[in-house]
């Protein structure tokens, strides 16, 4: 037989390293992995931090670095992104400190590892990878049902306020439009900012975003259609304005209709399920500038 190389081998290996690393004995969940024992009981902070550290060690291992394996991106950061990026967003909810902030500079491997993603592998900032309100309202609706059939969660058991900064985190870098360029450099089908594939998706799913809007905030459908082409031309104008302007019509300008419209969207919103992080910060941004919508959310 051929023999393994010493690459294929060392991805081999810290993909099986991973079930070592994380907590053992815990609920098998993709709402919220590694957070609960069996019975419903949380899993010690202490744990966690053990992960953290274990991890941050593991990424030490190749001092070419960033990644895993060294200085290419392989199979093991593969499997290990999706959780990894659960722990980023869920952990600080449920314990207080930055020694389970896995973003923060206690791990200084793991914070230059979700860089590295971030910046240097477009495709994973853009598209695939997850933000923390997607993460942090999934947990909260997975512990607002208590769990399921199977376990019941502690009784006197409340999550902690958001913390700890959006995605992607390490801003000192990271140039939004730059790595999205790169991302839609080859894909004819993408937009050229993330502004304009947020305003297409509202395009593309519009039929379906006015029936909702009609229902909940009870407007017409011709309100409902008015307001949803006013915020796709805010969307598509960001990139041309700098923050100040962008900020002057955002909270001054857009109208109630369209700020409650995109409050609602943006409330509904879930990356990278409906669009990537970078183009669903671009109306989170929106959202966060604009004046409180008129109408509660029912």
């Amino acid at each position: 037989y051929l023999k393994i190389s010493k690459a294929v081998d060392s991805v081999r290996c810290n993909i099986v390293r991973f079930k070592g690393v994380f907590p053992r004995n815990t609920y098998e969940t993709l709402e919220a992995p590694y957070m609960f024992r069996q019975n419903g009981d949380i899993v010690p902070k202490s744990d966690h931090m053990v992960t953290l550290e274990e991890t941050d060690e593991v990424l030490e291992e190749y001092f070419t670095g960033p990644f895993l394996c060294g200085n290419q991106i392989t199979a093991a950061d593969i499997a290990w992104a999706p959780f990894l990026e659960r722990y980023a967003y869920q952990l600080p909810m449920i314990y207080a400190g930055n020694e389970v902030d896995a973003r923060s500079s206690e791990y200084e491997a793991i914070q230059e590892w979700f860089h590295a993603m971030e910046t240097l592998i477009p495709v994973y900032s853009c598209r695939i990878m997850g933000d923390k309100s997607t993460w942090q309202q999934i947990l909260s609706a997975f512990v607002e049902n208590n769990g399921n059939d199977e376990f019941v969660l502690p009784a006197d058991f409340e999550l902690l306020p958001s913390r700890g900064m959006r995605i992607p985190t390490n801003r000192r870098k990271f140039n939004a439009l730059v790595v999205w360029k790169q991302y839609a450099e080859n894909r004819p089908y993408v937009a050229s900012t993330p502004g304009e594939e947020c305003g297409a998706y509202l395009v593309k799913n519009r039929s379906k975003i006015i029936e909702d809007i009609m229902g909940s905030l009870k407007l017409t459908e011709g309100e409902a259609d008015i307001g949803l082409r006013e915020l796709v031309a805010v969307l598509n104008d960001m990139s041309s304005q700098d923050r100040k302007e962008f900020e002057t019509i955002v909270t001054s300008k857009i109208s109630g209709n369209a700020r409650d419209i995109a409050a609602f969207v943006e409330s509904q919103l879930r990356a990278p399920r409906d669009l990537g992080v970078l183009p669903a910060a671009t109306l989170r941004t929106l959202v966060s500038l604009a004046p409180k919508p008129r109408i509660v959310n029912a």
